[in-house]
């Protein structure tokens, strides 16, 4: 637990049985200089409630897979990546941004959702309670299940694959070269909606398996 921070090194909390707080913002200090490379480790909670690299963004994230995150901060900015490797719940509309991010665990998403990125992969099970607005460059990747209860606004520059069941329970639109269902694309139960897909590229192919 701890007030606002400049970072002017790389940072690491860890905990062996209890539970990690940042309560105060996270920024690093501009400085080319340096690095702010921050690393949490426990097997309890891990709770963010300030944010993250909202003045200068920090150099990357990384939490271990024990354990739960919450991000209640509203935003998290990073120059590299970001890794969240346990079960992740947000409070409130949050924006992730940053190089490759990577949701380790399930993905409780509240309220409208951003995410920025180069590359996006989410290991487990995602739900986007709110509207999900998905900007990667290159590749996004759902290995598991996602769930779209509100509008969703996916573009991929390269390839978009969703290897698990897809419900959606708004309008959503996918964007990318390459679209890959690899499992079952319903709307949710005792609703019809519309899904439209759209290759940004002339040989770009879609793919319901």
């Amino acid at each position: 637990d701890h007030g606002n921070t400049t970072l002017h090194t790389d940072f690491t909390i860890t905990s062996t049985g209890g539970t990690v707080t940042t309560t105060g913002t996270l920024n690093d200090d501009g400085s080319s200089a340096t690095t702010s490379n921050v690393t949490i480790n426990t097997n309890d909670v891990t709770t963010i409630a300030g944010a993250v690299g909202g003045t200068e963004a920090i150099s990357s994230l990384t939490t271990d897979s024990a354990g739960t995150v919450a991000i209640n901060s509203g935003s998290v900015t990073t120059v590299a990546d970001q890794s969240d490797g346990e079960n992740l719940t947000t409070s409130q509309a949050t924006t992730f941004s940053g190089d490759s991010i990577t949701f380790g665990g399930t993905s409780g998403f509240t309220g409208d959702t951003t995410i920025n990125s180069a590359n996006a992969t989410f290991l487990g099970d995602s739900t986007f309670a709110g509207n999900a607005d998905l900007n990667i460059a290159d590749d996004l990747n759902f290995q598991v299940g996602a769930t779209f209860q509100s509008v969703s606004d996916i573009d991929a520059g390269d390839d978009a694959i969703f290897d698990g069941p897809v419900v959606v329970g708004a309008l959503s639109t996918v964007d990318a070269i390459d679209i890959t269902f690899n499992s079952t694309l319903d709307s949710s139960s005792g609703t019809n909606q519309s899904v439209v897909l759209g290759s940004n590229n002339t040989a770009g192919i879609i793919t319901l398996n």
